[in-house]
Protein backbone atom coordinates (compact mmCIF):
# COMPACT_ATOMS: atom_id res chain seq x y z
CA UNK A 1 0.00 0.00 0.00
CA UNK A 2 1.03 3.63 -0.42
CA UNK A 3 1.09 4.23 3.42
CA UNK A 4 3.46 1.36 3.66
CA UNK A 5 5.50 2.45 1.17
CA UNK A 6 6.09 6.30 2.48
CA UNK A 7 6.59 4.39 5.78
CA UNK A 8 9.45 2.85 4.35
CA UNK A 9 10.93 5.76 2.11
CA UNK A 10 10.64 7.88 5.64
CA UNK A 11 12.53 5.38 7.60
CA UNK A 12 15.45 5.24 4.91
CA UNK A 13 15.97 8.78 4.74
CA UNK A 14 15.81 8.82 8.92
CA UNK A 15 18.44 6.02 8.81
CA UNK A 16 20.41 8.08 5.98
CA UNK A 17 20.23 10.68 8.04
CA UNK A 18 21.51 9.37 11.43
CA UNK A 19 24.43 7.37 9.43
CA UNK A 20 25.48 11.38 7.91
CA UNK A 21 25.19 12.59 11.48
CA UNK A 22 26.95 9.91 13.13
CA UNK A 23 29.53 10.61 10.59
CA UNK A 24 29.76 14.41 10.92
CA UNK A 25 29.21 14.35 15.28
CA UNK A 26 31.63 12.04 16.34
CA UNK A 27 29.17 9.99 18.31
CA UNK A 28 29.93 6.72 17.47
CA UNK A 29 33.82 7.59 18.26
CA UNK A 30 32.70 8.53 21.84
CA UNK A 31 30.89 5.88 22.71
CA UNK A 32 33.42 3.44 21.18
CA UNK A 33 36.34 5.14 23.43
CA UNK A 34 34.21 5.09 26.25
CA UNK A 35 33.22 1.39 26.63
CA UNK A 36 37.59 0.83 25.51
CA UNK A 37 38.20 3.21 28.40
CA UNK A 38 35.49 1.88 30.96
CA UNK A 39 33.89 5.75 31.05
CA UNK A 40 30.72 6.78 31.79
CA UNK A 41 29.83 9.05 28.99
CA UNK A 42 29.04 12.61 29.56
CA UNK A 43 25.04 12.73 28.58
CA UNK A 44 25.42 16.87 28.26
CA UNK A 45 28.00 16.17 25.51
CA UNK A 46 26.10 13.43 24.05
CA UNK A 47 23.30 15.45 23.80
CA UNK A 48 24.76 18.60 21.93
CA UNK A 49 27.56 16.99 19.24
CA UNK A 50 25.84 18.82 16.62
CA UNK A 51 25.86 22.00 18.34
CA UNK A 52 28.05 24.78 17.69
CA UNK A 53 28.64 26.10 20.92
CA UNK A 54 28.73 23.59 23.57
CA UNK A 55 29.62 24.48 27.88
CA UNK A 56 30.82 21.78 29.76
CA UNK A 57 32.07 23.60 32.41
CA UNK A 58 32.22 21.92 35.85
CA UNK A 59 31.35 17.98 34.22
CA UNK A 60 34.09 16.42 36.14
CA UNK A 61 34.96 14.87 32.61
CA UNK A 62 38.35 13.78 33.86
CA UNK A 63 41.00 12.35 32.06
CA UNK A 64 38.97 9.36 30.84
CA UNK A 65 36.60 11.81 29.67
CA UNK A 66 39.01 14.28 27.65
CA UNK A 67 40.16 11.04 26.04
CA UNK A 68 36.96 10.33 24.67
CA UNK A 69 35.88 13.37 23.49
CA UNK A 70 39.38 14.07 21.77
CA UNK A 71 38.05 10.73 19.72
CA UNK A 72 35.08 12.74 18.75
CA UNK A 73 36.57 16.28 18.10
CA UNK A 74 38.51 14.40 15.53
CA UNK A 75 35.74 13.66 13.49
CA UNK A 76 33.49 17.01 14.78
CA UNK A 77 32.72 19.18 12.04
CA UNK A 78 29.67 21.00 13.99
CA UNK A 79 31.48 22.27 17.15
CA UNK A 80 33.02 25.98 16.92
CA UNK A 81 33.52 26.47 20.61
CA UNK A 82 33.93 24.24 23.62
CA UNK A 83 33.87 25.42 27.08
CA UNK A 84 35.83 22.35 29.13
CA UNK A 85 36.44 24.46 32.29
CA UNK A 86 36.94 22.82 35.64
CA UNK A 87 37.16 19.44 34.47
CA UNK A 88 40.00 17.94 36.31
CA UNK A 89 42.00 17.16 33.15
CA UNK A 90 45.28 17.92 34.66
CA UNK A 91 48.33 17.23 32.42
CA UNK A 92 47.09 13.43 31.75
CA UNK A 93 43.91 14.59 29.80
CA UNK A 94 45.99 17.23 27.94
CA UNK A 95 47.76 14.07 26.29
CA UNK A 96 44.56 12.74 24.99
CA UNK A 97 44.79 15.71 22.37
CA UNK A 98 47.89 15.62 20.92
CA UNK A 99 47.37 14.81 17.28
CA UNK A 100 44.05 16.34 17.06
CA UNK A 101 42.62 17.58 13.99
CA UNK A 102 40.34 19.84 13.43
CA UNK A 103 39.51 22.07 11.63
CA UNK A 104 36.16 24.05 12.66
CA UNK A 105 36.99 24.42 16.51
CA UNK A 106 37.24 28.48 16.81
CA UNK A 107 37.18 28.51 20.45
CA UNK A 108 38.49 26.31 23.24
CA UNK A 109 38.46 26.66 26.90
CA UNK A 110 41.00 25.27 29.66
CA UNK A 111 40.14 27.06 32.55
CA UNK A 112 40.69 25.70 36.16
CA UNK A 113 42.21 21.90 34.88
CA UNK A 114 45.13 22.05 37.13
CA UNK A 115 47.60 21.91 33.80
CA UNK A 116 50.97 22.60 33.91
CA UNK A 117 54.36 22.11 31.92
CA UNK A 118 53.29 18.85 31.09
CA UNK A 119 49.83 19.14 29.89
CA UNK A 120 51.34 22.42 28.14
CA UNK A 121 53.54 20.55 26.26
CA UNK A 122 51.00 18.40 25.22
CA UNK A 123 48.57 21.07 24.01
CA UNK A 124 51.19 22.58 22.26
CA UNK A 125 51.76 20.46 20.49
CA UNK A 126 47.83 19.90 19.32
CA UNK A 127 48.08 23.59 18.17
CA UNK A 128 48.79 23.01 14.85
CA UNK A 129 46.14 20.32 14.53
CA UNK A 130 43.48 23.09 14.92
CA UNK A 131 44.18 25.90 12.49
CA UNK A 132 41.04 27.92 13.42
CA UNK A 133 41.34 28.40 16.87
CA UNK A 134 40.74 32.13 17.44
CA UNK A 135 40.60 31.70 21.41
CA UNK A 136 42.38 29.49 23.64
CA UNK A 137 41.68 30.30 27.48
CA UNK A 138 44.02 28.77 29.99
CA UNK A 139 43.26 30.88 33.18
CA UNK A 140 43.56 29.58 36.36
CA UNK A 141 45.80 26.50 35.80
CA UNK A 142 49.17 25.73 37.15
CA UNK A 143 51.33 27.25 34.36
CA UNK A 144 54.58 28.65 35.29
CA UNK A 145 57.30 30.13 33.46
CA UNK A 146 58.35 26.83 32.20
CA UNK A 147 55.39 26.10 30.65
CA UNK A 148 55.11 29.16 28.91
CA UNK A 149 57.95 27.90 26.87
CA UNK A 150 56.37 25.26 24.71
CA UNK A 151 52.68 27.73 24.47
CA UNK A 152 55.62 30.64 23.56
CA UNK A 153 57.28 28.24 20.55
CA UNK A 154 53.65 26.96 19.60
CA UNK A 155 52.64 31.02 19.10
CA UNK A 156 55.68 31.66 16.80
CA UNK A 157 54.59 29.45 14.63
CA UNK A 158 51.98 29.47 11.35
CA UNK A 159 49.87 26.46 13.43
CA UNK A 160 48.45 29.64 15.86
CA UNK A 161 48.21 32.32 13.12
CA UNK A 162 44.41 32.33 13.66
CA UNK A 163 44.82 32.83 17.63
CA UNK A 164 43.45 36.70 18.43
CA UNK A 165 42.89 35.75 22.35
CA UNK A 166 44.69 34.21 24.74
CA UNK A 167 43.81 34.12 28.83
CA UNK A 168 46.68 32.79 31.05
CA UNK A 169 45.50 35.07 33.91
CA UNK A 170 45.16 33.17 37.61
CA UNK A 171 48.53 31.03 36.74
CA UNK A 172 52.02 31.66 38.24
CA UNK A 173 53.39 33.68 34.80
CA UNK A 174 56.58 35.71 35.14
CA UNK A 175 56.90 39.29 33.68
CA UNK A 176 59.27 37.79 31.00
CA UNK A 177 56.53 35.07 30.33
CA UNK A 178 54.14 37.67 29.90
CA UNK A 179 56.09 39.79 27.59
CA UNK A 180 56.83 37.19 25.28
CA UNK A 181 53.31 35.50 24.77
CA UNK A 182 51.55 39.33 24.92
CA UNK A 183 54.39 39.20 21.66
CA UNK A 184 53.28 36.49 20.12
CA UNK A 185 49.81 36.97 19.91
CA UNK A 186 50.07 41.12 19.26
Amino acid sequence: SDSDEWSDAESDAAEGEQRECAATTGRREYFSRCAALEAVPCAMLVAKLRCEHINLRHAGMGVKGARALAAALAVNEHIRSLNLGDNAFGDEGCTAFVGLSNTTLTSLNLADNQIGFHGMRSLASALPGVPSLRELVLKGNVLDDRAAVPLTDALSGPAAASLTRLDVSYNTLGEASGLALGEMIA
